[in-house]
């Protein structure tokens, strides 16, 4: 399957945020008790999100003008923010597609290590690209939720 992959713009905040819930409500389920999927997916997407995705190295997937996934480096974290992929792509490789830009990002900036939290059922994917588990705890999401997770690390060197 084909995908056309582009740096997100601020217009994009509102797809990316549904593609995001989507994924959510229907891929972490399985690893989450539905109060804390609700919760999460409930959220209301921040004001500055648009802004965010268009200043933070926001990669989209596109397919057929559809935003059917997506990427978020932190620079100033040396952090792979998020990697959401639409639940109708999901097992198409697209996911893994996304993690390489990102990490390709990550490189051109010149970190030496990506850091990332990984949802409960995204560890797997995770560990098989390489990166290590370096603790259990917790991640607090934009919208103040604080979601159980892995903290995961990959060296470059």
């Amino acid at each position: 399957m084909r995908f056309d992959f582009r740096f997100a713009r601020s217009s994009d905040a509102t797809a990316v945020w549904a593609l995001r819930t989507q994924a959510i409500r229907l891929k972490c389920s399985s690893h989450y008790p539905a109060d804390v999927i609700e919760s999460w997916a409930a959220a209301e997407m921040p004001s500055t999100f648009g802004a965010l995705i268009e200043n933070e190295h926001f990669v989209v997937a596109e397919q057929g003008g559809r935003i059917v996934g997506y990427a978020g480096l932190k620079p100033a974290e040396q952090e792979i923010e998020a990697i959401f992929v639409s639940p109708d792509f999901s097992g198409q490789g697209l996911g893994a597609l996304l993690l390489e830009r990102a990490e390709k990002q990550a490189r051109g900036l010149r970190f030496k290590t990506v850091k990332l939290h990984a949802s409960l059922n995204a560890v797997r994917f995770y560990q098989r690209a390489g990166y290590s588990e370096m603790g259990r705890g917790w991640h607090s999401s934009r919208s103040g939720l604080e979601i159980a997770c892995v903290h995961m690390e990959k060296n470059f060197d």
